[in-house]
Order: C-alpha cells, then structure tokens, then sequence
C-alpha cells in the first residue's frame, strides 16, 4: 500500500523535475539562445540526466523490494529481488557510462555517436524499470485480496513530445 504509493509518489516528482527541466531549456531556447547544435546538447543532457535519476529511483524500488523479501526469510523471493537488483544496479552502471560517453563525443563535436548513445541510454531506462517491476513482483503475496495490480511497461521506442 504506503511502499507503492511512496514509490509512485518519488516516480511522479522526478518526471515533474524532469519536466521543469525541458521546460526552462524552451524558454530559453525563445530568448537569446545559441545556436541548434547547442540547444541539441542541452537537451539530450538534460535528458540523460533525467533518465539517470529514474533509474537510481528504479535501483532503490529493487533494493527495497530486496530488503522486504529478507525480512520474511522466503529463499525464493530474495532471490528473484536479488537477481532484479543486479539488472537494475548493471543499467544504472552502464547509464552513468552512457552519459559520460555521450558529454565527451558532444565534446568532440560527433553529434551522431551522441544521439546514438543516447538511444541506448533510453533502452538501458527500460531495462531498469523492467527490473524494478520484476524485483516488486518478487513479493506479490502482499497483494491483498480483491485488490488488482496493474503493471504498465511505455515501449521506448513511442515518440515522447
């Protein structure tokens, strides 16, 4: 009940901070703004900085989920939430990779390689929420009675406005 809706709660902040983000680059982008290519990698930063935080928020959802399962002392829940921290965990390494990789080929004005490690960032996002919802899953029993779960899994791939 509380873990979820918290849990909802610190996903809803972080995609509203994300939002203000894009919208003050807008804004900017009316007044005085340099040039399309600087504006490209504000952007795609401010993105990948904002995927980046999601996906810590998504490691913390599995590690909890981890902890809940060692404190009822089930062998098969820790594992299934500890095999889904892991994958969470990995993308997280490999996002905060991703973003170092991105700055340094903007840096070395390859806007391509930029945008296609950005691509990548955003499936390893999916990977780290997929993993969050598995390791959430892990304890479903929670569940009470008459109650449904509803799990919605945005295919990365849909254009974002």
């Amino acid at each position: 009940c509380c873990s979820t809706y918290s849990s909802m709660k610190t996903t809803a902040v972080a995609a509203f901070a994300a939002l203000l983000a894009v919208a003050r680059i807008g804004v900017a982008g009316t007044t005085g703004s340099p040039g399309p290519a600087d504006d490209e990698v504000v952007r795609a930063t401010t993105e990948a900085r904002a995927i980046v935080a999601t996906m810590q928020n998504n490691a913390r959802l599995a590690r909890e989920a981890l902890d809940l399962a060692r404190r009822r002392r089930n062998p098969a829940p820790v594992r299934c939430a500890d095999a889904a921290l892991s994958l969470a965990d990995v993308a997280l390494r490999r996002g905060r990779e991703d973003v170092a990789q991105m700055g340094a080929q903007y840096g070395a004005n390859d806007p391509p390689a930029a945008r296609a490690t950005l691509e990548r960032l955003r499936w390893r996002a999916s990977a780290s929420h997929e993993a969050a919802a598995t390791a959430n899953r892990c304890n479903a029993q929670d569940v009470p009675v008459g109650h449904t779960v509803v799990i919605v899994s945005v295919d990365p791939r849909i254009p974002s406005l």
